[in-house]
C-alpha cells in the first residue's frame, strides 16, 4: 500500500490528538513512559507508523499498548487503523525523516582514510 497524502502537519495534529486522548485514559507513569516523545511518521494504507525512543520502547508498544493506541488513532481519523512503532534511528524513522526533508536525504560522504 502507499503512504497516503495526508501532510506532515496534518499527521502531527491527529498525532498530538491521540496523544491528548491517551494522557488522559493511561496513568500518568505509563504515558510518560513509554509514549512521551513519540511522533507520527506517516500513514500507510490504514496503519500509522510512529516513532519511539527506543528498541525496548517499540517492542513494549507493539506488544502491550498497540491495541489501546490504534483504536484512540482510529478515533481521531474516523476509521479503523492500526499501528506500527519503530525506534529512533531506524531504517524505517530514518527513511520518513528523509522523506519528509530531500535536501537532507544525501548522507555526506566519509571521510577518506588516508
Amino acid at each position: 500500500m502507499e503512504s497516503s497524502p495526508v501532510p506532515s502537519r496534518d499527521l502531527s495534529a491527529v498525532w498530538q490528538a491521540v496523544l491528548g486522548h491517551l494522557e488522559v485514559e493511561l496513568s500518568g507513569h505509563s504515558f510518560n513512559t513509554w509514549l512521551r516523545g513519540t511522533r507520527a511518521l506517516r500513514l500507510d494504507g490504514g496503519r500509522l507508523i510512529i516513532e519511539a525512543r527506543t528498541a525496548l520502547s517499540c517492542e513494549w508498544l507493539n506488544i502491550k499498548l498497540s491495541a489501546v493506541v490504534a483504536r484512540a488513532v482510529g478515533a481521531q481519523l474516523g476509521h479503523e487503523s492500526e499501528v506500527e512503532f519503530v525506534p529512533r534511528g531506524s531504517e524505517a524513522a530514518v527513511a520518513m525523516r528523509h522523506e519528509a526533508s530531500p535536501a537532507q536525504a544525501s548522507p555526506t560522504p566519509p571521510a577518506a582514510i588516508v
